[in-house]
Formats: C-alpha cells, sequence, structure tokens
C-alpha cells in the first residue's frame, strides 16, 4: 500500500508490504527500512492485521490529503492563469519590464509543476486507499470461498490460494474492482468461485 502518514514518525511503523521469501517474511516500511523475520503463519496474520488497522484509521490522513487536493488545484489554475497573462503580455509587446515578467512567468511554471507533481501524489495515495478499502470490505466474502490444498505426494507443502492485503500491493483499484465484481457475479449465478483472478500461490514450507 501507499504511505498515508503525516509525518517522519508515524513513517517508522507504517508496513507498506511485507515478502515472504526463504521461510522468512521481509517487511517493507513507509521510513525505506526492511525488518526480517523468520516465517509463521501466525506472523503473517499479525502483519496483515496491522496493515488493515493502518487502512482503517486514515480518517485523518483523508481529511488533509482532500484539503490539500483542493489547495494545490486552486493554485495550479492560479499559476496557468498568471503565465498566460505574462505570455499575453510578452506577445504583445506592451510590457514595460520584460525580464521581470519573464522571470514572474518562468517561476509560475516552476510552481506549477512542482504543484502538479504533489497533486498526482495525493490522487495516486487516497485511489490506492480507496482500492484497499473496496478489498477489505469484501475480505469476508473472500474468506468464506477460502480454499487451501495440501499436496498429497508431499505433505510438507501446502499452497495457499487466499487473497490477502498484501496480495493486492501492485494491482490497481480498477483490477480490484473487477476482481470482487467477477467473484460477486459468480456467487449469484453459482458459478464456481475458482474462476475470480486470485493472487499467485506461495508455497510454504514448514
Amino acid at each position: 500500500m501507499k504511505d498515508y502518514t503525516l509525518n517522519k514518525e508515524d513513517e517508522r511503523a507504517f508496513i507498506l508490504n511485507y515478502e515472504v521469501k526463504d521461510n522468512k517474511i521481509i517487511v517493507n516500511f513507509a521510513s525505506g527500512k526492511k525488518y526480517e523475520v523468520p516465517y509463521t503463519e501466525e506472523d503473517e496474520k499479525i502483519i496483515l492485521t496491522l496493515m488493515k488497522e493502518q487502512v482503517n484509521n486514515t480518517e485523518k490522513f483523508e481529511k488533509t490529503a482532500k484539503k490539500k487536493l483542493k489547495v494545490m488545484t486552486r493554485w495550479i489554475i492560479y499559476s496557468i492563469v498568471n503565465i498566460v497573462f505574462v505570455a499575453t503580455i510578452l506577445l504583445t509587446g506592451s510590457s514595460t519590464t520584460p525580464v521581470v515578467q519573464v522571470i514572474c512567468g518562468s517561476l509560475f511554471i516552476l510552481s506549477g509543476i512542482l504543484k502538479s507533481c504533489v497533486l498526482v501524489d495525493i490522487k495516486t495515495k487516497l485511489k490506492d486507499l480507496k482500492k484497499n478499502q473496496l478489498f477489505l470490505d469484501n475480505e469476508d466474502f473472500f474468506k468464506s470461498k477460502e480454499k487451501t490444498n495440501t499436496d498429497a505426494l508431499n505433505k510438507e507443502e501446502t499452497v495457499r490460494e487466499t487473497i490477502t492485503l498484501n496480495d493486492i500491493d501492485k494491482m490497481s483499484y480498477n483490477e480490484v474492482k473487477e476482481m470482487v465484481d467477477i467473484a460477486r457475479f459468480n456467487d449469484d449465478i453459482g458459478l464456481d468461485f475458482t474462476e475470480v483472478p486470485k493472487a499467485k500461490a506461495r508455497v510454504l514450507r514448514k
């Protein structure tokens, strides 16, 4: 998930995602640090619970982000208006201080670009939050349909197919929405739930 924190202090404990590799769980934090622990199913559940809490406690982030969104949008519009105004003066040759006008125009362009980058970042985070909220709203439904398959030829391996909040990290909002819609539709008309896109199955050795 994206970073929903509002300060550097909270970044240190905010989990972005994790990876299960070589019987270890590698947890990635918003601060850029990684934390590695031996894999256990219980620890993975704890990490997922923490990630869910992060998504469910974003009221302050949402309020702040939406407020910034409005401010940035207004500033970009203001910058565009001023850029057009300066360009018009320069093109018509009516400016008595062309150098100053060029400098002002350049500053407005630079400011507009920087504000646009911030705007895109905020929109991306809000979209990611919306995606995660959509998944959690339907998580109980997915859990009711989950399937665990044990390989009869190798009892030391368990293939897990249940999709989790971490599994949708690289999925877009539209992809998650489509997954939910397909699962709900198939369930409504009695089709096999296995047709729903799943996260790549992970083989976990005990």
